[in-house]
């Protein structure tokens, strides 16, 4: 496990924080090179110092705005030039911006749409051609349950994340479409449901709070999700332990989806529905047997 992606040559996007950075590190650590990028400079130079100092091999490339496609080229660019190619990439970076469909200004609904679907998109486009001669190269987007139907992606089915959930919705049926047009290069897609980062540290807020009740009581498995979660998934599937697995889209929300926002069974609600449908069919298995003499 300790040496997966020896000497593979691995591009992150958005490693100043949060998820990406995790995954800088831990790919890292299992030997691969990586190469990050940030369009904040000073948190992708922080990202690149850990790495290195946990004894891993990194390129940060700072201050990089991958909506713009020279930008893309200029990441993928320096990749194959530094390392020889690029045989997983891992399209994590995302900028978005908050708003109902009945309020959110045009423009900054054209910024997320942007910053979250067009940035990967170029990201692809211009990782494709130092991929496709590699053999095992596999690509990875980071989608959203936001972008599922029938889930807003916060409780109560609000709305703020209307255009970041059309964006990531878009994300996962692109990658669909991909992992066709780019075989043998395998595309997968890892949904993440809440999970506790810096940035979103503010939204869940601390245990025992009521916003941080909402998400936990939501899920099946008892706690909200942590960075690490999303990155083993992502390295599953970028691994050849994944190597007959494309085109495929998984959750990684501690059963958000799975129980459509529900959590797990009440008691106290479950035990009396039981009892009554238990009595039910006691009194239909009755009838049954006193029709069939």
């Amino acid at each position: 496990m300790a040496d997966r992606f020896r000497d593979k040559v691995v591009v992150i996007t958005g490693t100043g924080a949060g998820q990406a950075r995790t995954a800088a590190l831990r790919f890292a650590a299992e030997g691969a090179l990586v190469v990050g990028c940030d369009v904040d400079g000073p948190a992708a130079n922080e990202t690149e110092r850990l790495v290195r100092a946990a004894g891993g091999t990194i390129e940060c490339l700072p201050d990089v705005d991958l909506t713009v496609e020279s930008e893309a080229e200029r990441v993928m660019g320096f990749a194959a030039d530094r390392f020889g190619g690029i045989d997983v990439l891992y399209n994590n970076a995302t900028r978005w911006a908050g708003g109902s469909p009945t309020t959110m200004d045009p423009d900054a609904f054209r910024w997320t749409i942007t910053n979250v679907l067009d940035l990967s998109w170029l990201a692809t486009k211009r990782a494709y051609p130092y991929m496709r001669d590699r053999d095992g190269a596999s690509i990875v987007f980071i989608g959203s349950i936001a972008g599922i139907g029938g889930w807003t992606g916060f409780p109560g089915g609000s709305s703020e994340t209307f255009a970041y959930g059309c964006a990531k919705a878009a994300v996962i049926r692109m990658a669909s479409v991909l992992a066709i047009e780019l075989a043998p290069i395998r595309v997968n897609v890892v949904s993440p449901g809440p999970i506790r980062t810096v940035t979103t540290e503010p939204v869940f807020g601390e245990p025992g709070t009521p916003f941080h009740a909402l998400y936990r009581d939501g899920m099946l498995v008892d706690r909200i999700g942590e960075p690490d979660d999303v990155v083993s998934a992502a390295m599953f599937l970028t691994s050849s332990e994944a190597s007959w697995v494309t085109g495929q889209h998984l959750a990684v929300d501690g059963g958000f989806l799975g129980s459509h926002g529900a959590g797990r069974p009440d008691p106290a609600v479950t035990g009396p529905i039981a009892a009554r449908f238990s009595g039910r069919a006691t009194r239909a298995s009755r009838q049954q047997s006193i029709e069939g003499l």
